[in-house]
């Protein structure tokens, strides 16, 4: 996708400077506006679908989807600017459709390298730690790690809890905070550790 995108954006500047305006008819330009909107319907189909069932290569498929409605909206503009004589509608088009594309493969790229080294999201790991604390009988949390296996979301975290706490109550509370991750944060398996708390 990265390659189509330079290919769009050198092939526009290529045209540029060989200044050679082309003039297609309007059924070209309603073909790819007609093509936009099926695209665009695809890539919505896809991307709710993606997020539904938390598969990257599903998400993907999506944004490669999208990529494909903005080329088919580019080409859109151009070939309407081209009728009308503004010749430098299509250029101006194609390069922010290049530019576009370029952007959509380098968060997929980002996406499955994550993916691929099981790494996962440090911001959406804070909000999860930052949600932890809010529950009354935490005390700290000492310590969260998360990776993606799939389409699953693995969690590991340590917290500290009153000492004087039993078994049970303790257990309780990592209950609580696990229902909690699988509903907010759609973290279906956590493993929680509890530590004791000394007040200092």
């Amino acid at each position: 996708m990265m390659f189509i995108g330079i290919q769009v954006i050198y092939d526009t500047v290529k045209q540029i400077l060989l200044s050679e305006p082309v003039q297609p008819d309007m059924l070209t330009a309603w073909t790819a506006l007609a093509s936009a909107f099926i695209m665009f319907f695809v890539y919505a189909y896809n991307y709710r679908l993606a997020k539904k069932v938390k598969s990257s290569a599903l998400y993907a498929t999506a944004q490669d989807n999208r990529s494909d409605a903005l080329v088919s909206i580019g080409a859109f503009i151009g070939i309407i600017g081209a009728q009308f004589g503004v010749f430098w509608l299509d250029p101006l088009a194609g390069v922010i459709v290049g530019i576009v594309i370029c952007k959509t493969a380098f968060d997929i790229f980002k996406d499955a390298t994550l993916t691929l080294t099981d790494a996962y999201d440090e911001e959406e790991l804070e909000l999860i730690k930052e949600s932890i604390e809010v529950v009354s009988e935490v005390k700290e949390v000492v310590d969260i790690k998360g990776r993606v296996h799939g389409s699953q979301a693995l969690m590991e975290i340590t917290i500290l809890v009153d000492s004087s706490l039993t078994v049970e109550a303790s257990h309780r509370i990592t209950e609580r905070i696990e229902r909690y991750l699988a509903e907010k944060h759609g973290v279906t398996h956590a493993h929680i550790h509890i530590e004791p708390y000394y007040s200092k």
